[in-house]
């Protein structure tokens, strides 16, 4: 718990850094014309940075990564400093699907096989370290301050963990190639759906780990 200052200070500077990251993100694509913008309900992340000029993807990478550095200290930080071997379990497996989560970000789709792997890996081990995170009350040896990790805290990391591992066998998943066919003129066209629940799910689950930092922020606040 000696390091818990740290580790907050840490993870409220990395929840900053995803909301400027995603601030610019927005603003810059929307700035664009109509015809090149991108929407997070359909389009992956590297096609929102290859329309942009080189310093801004620069300053979005270094935003992205800045953040993977606050976030994975911080949460380590939290948890790795309470002493217990469950308790560190649970911090490796955050700080991989972090890492796999933002690797799978910059990767292009042209590389669509280790694309798909990481955020795989990603979701799954985020959904599975707050499941785990959430029955650490009721491992034996999982806490060692009985008072570090609050009941609220559980109950949020377990409904996410439920919700993100259910998610997963969503078959609409499977669909992440397909395009749709629409005609003008009579002539075919094949666009885009408005809705592709892959590169969704992997804003989504950038935007979960946030939230599960600002759990673990109102653990330190309210223990």
């Amino acid at each position: 718990m000696e390091n818990w200052n740290l580790a907050m200070g840490l993870m409220i500077g990395a929840v900053v850094l995803l909301a400027v990251y995603f601030l610019i993100l927005l603003i810059t694509n929307h700035s664009l014309d109509k015809d090149k913008r991108n929407s997070l309900l359909n389009s992956y992340p590297y096609q929102f940075y290859q329309n942009l000029s080189i310093p801004l993807r620069s300053l979005l990478y270094f935003l992205l990564f800045a953040y993977l550095i606050c976030a994975v200290l911080g949460g380590l930080f939290f948890l790795v400093g309470s002493n217990t071997s469950y308790q560190s379990i649970i911090g490796g497996m955050l700080a991989f699907s972090m890492i796999m989560l933002v690797s799978g970000n910059v990767v292009p789709l042209t590389k669509y096989k280790i694309h798909i792997l990481l955020n795989m890996l990603g979701f799954g081990f985020i959904s599975l370290s707050l499941l785990c995170f959430c029955f650490v009350s009721l491992i034996p040896a999982g806490i060692f301050y009985p008072d570090s990790v609050s009941l609220g805290s559980q109950i949020i990391a377990g409904i996410l963990g439920f919700l993100m591992f259910a998610s997963l066998f969503n078959p609409k998943l499977l669909d992440w190639s397909k395009m749709e066919k629409s005609e003008v003129d009579g002539v075919s066209y094949y666009e885009k759906p408005k809705v592709n629940c892959l590169p969704l799910y992997e804003w989504v689950y950038l935007i979960s780990t946030a939230v599960v930092l600002l759990c673990f922020i109102i653990n330190i606040i309210i223990a």
